[in-house]
């Protein structure tokens, strides 16, 4: 079972026990034994981490990363990112790498999460030219690539081109879908209503309270009492009315006729006729209103979720020490009713880890029973009922008397006197040469870091 290397290996005890100096130590002579090993060096960082070293801890994460990469680790290397995030913050060259591995990998929420996050930081910064790098980095596909740069620059008033490229690019591989979503951000430019305006020049016609109909009538009426000027400007604004309101350019032709009837020199009426002949349009709009809703919207549409490679990457951040990023994944299969029993120790392990006990002791039928139980007595005995725990321990040990570290934690519950090799062990470890060190470590434990990292919470 491989939950049994964090309750049997040396290093994880001294780990347990804050003696991160021996952790350490014992860790850096494994890597010279082992070699290149990217889950050795990650655990490194960790605990240069907690020690306060944090040049260190980022060197060995990167030591790390380029080990899992050689190695095409990508599963591995997510818990290597998020570590150096951690450290470094939102920063592009850790945020394009881990949105690309969340996508291949099918991990929706932490894709939708991650690149959100970013975004949004992106933009209340107002890093246009990052943000513009950054989309270009995750998306391989040109039409998303296009798209994405499309809702990231709407938020500049730009993008444009961008849109028109998605839209053409959507269509010519037949996702209409997309293309028709794109082009409901455009806002047809239409005819240019402003240089007709432009051209009658008449004081707060836009203002009218008459209907275009109203208007004529009363032009009309002018007309035939002999008010010819007074009957141009109401032909005029009728011409407008019936132009901006109901789009209807024969009826404006119409009256046409019959302000020339007037037979009144006015510069405006030639312009007109000529502007009703071949109307200007008006330049394309982009509703840049309207993007925001239907940007999010399209990230949850763009990665489809992956249950077993969410079951991966849930069980190597447990076992990375990032308890809580992993209990938000196994919480989220929990809720959808994934089975996950072939993993169930390493959410046992989590939970266990950031002090969950309660509902370590809530968890029933699931395969595995003494794995369960015997998490359940870690949680008893964490809670203070040691006869619970005790009794837990004893039936396990009954079956299966070497599973995992049982009968050391019978005797330590029964106060029997346990027996302690970490003398044969420091003799392993050449670090310093005063013997004089191991004494001091022995006697000291290191002052606990203030704030410390959330993924380092051992409590044992």
């Amino acid at each position: 079972m491989e939950i049994e290397m964090f309750f049997k290996s040396k290093i994880y005890e001294f780990i347990r026990e804050r003696n991160f100096e021996m952790a350490e130590a014992l860790l850096k002579r494994e890597i010279e034994e082992e070699g290149e090993n990217s889950f050795l060096y990650q655990l490194l960082g960790d605990i240069n981490f907690e020690m306060g070293k944090d040049e260190e801890a980022l060197l060995n994460y990167k030591k790390a990363l380029e080990i899992a990469k050689n190695k095409g680790e990508e599963i591995e290397i997510l818990s290597i990112l998020i570590k150096m995030k951690k450290l470094e913050g939102e920063t592009i060259s850790v945020n394009v790498p881990l949105c690309k591995i969340f996508m291949k990998y099918g991990l929706k929420e932490n894709f939708k999460n991650t690149f959100l996050n970013y975004f949004k930081g992106l933009l209340n910064s107002r890093k246009k030219e990052e943000g513009k790098k950054f989309i270009e980095g995750v998306f391989e596909n040109e039409n998303l690539k296009n798209e994405f740069l499309f809702y990231f620059l709407s938020n500049f008033k730009e993008g444009e081109e961008n849109l028109k490229k998605a839209i053409f690019g959507y269509e010519n591989i037949g996702d209409i879908e997309v293309a028709k979503i794109l082009k409901s951000f455009l806002r047809e430019g239409g005819v240019d209503t402003e240089e007709l305006k432009n051209i009658i020049k008449i004081e707060g016609i836009e203002e009218r309270k008459l209907e275009p109909e109203g208007t004529l009538e009363l032009a009309e009426l002018l007309d035939s009492i002999g008010s010819k000027e007074e009957a141009l400007n109401e032909y005029l604004s009728s011409i407008y009315g019936f132009f901006v309101e109901r789009k209807d350019i024969n009826k404006c032709k119409e009256i046409l006729e019959k302000i020339k009837k007037l037979e009144i020199y006015d510069e405006r009426i030639e312009k007109i006729e000529s502007f009703l002949e071949n109307p200007s349009q008006s330049k394309l709009e982009i509703k840049y209103e309207e993007v925001y809703p239907i940007f999010e919207k399209r990230l949850d549409e763009i990665v489809s979720e992956n249950i077993e490679n969410l079951k991966k990457v849930a069980k190597t951040f447990s076992s990375s020490f990032l308890h809580n990023e992993a209990i938000k994944i196994f919480e989220n299969l929990l809720e959808k009713r994934i089975n996950f029993d072939e993993i169930i120790e390493y959410y046992l392990y989590s939970l266990y880890e950031v002090g969950e006990y309660e509902k370590i002791l809530e968890i029933k039928n699931y395969a595995k029973k003494e794995i369960v139980d015997y998490f359940k007595a870690l949680s008893y005995e964490k809670l203070g009922e040691e006869n619970s725990a005790l009794e837990i321990l004893n039936e396990i040990y009954e079956k299966m008397p070497n599973f995992m570290d049982i009968e050391e934690r019978i005797r330590k519950l029964k106060g029997e006197e346990i027996l302690k090799v970490k003398e044969e062990v420091l003799e392993e470890i050449e670090v310093v040469k005063e013997k004089e060190f191991f004494k001091e470590v022995k006697g000291k434990v290191p002052k606990k870091r203030k704030e410390i990292h959330e993924r380092f919470i051992i409590i044992y």
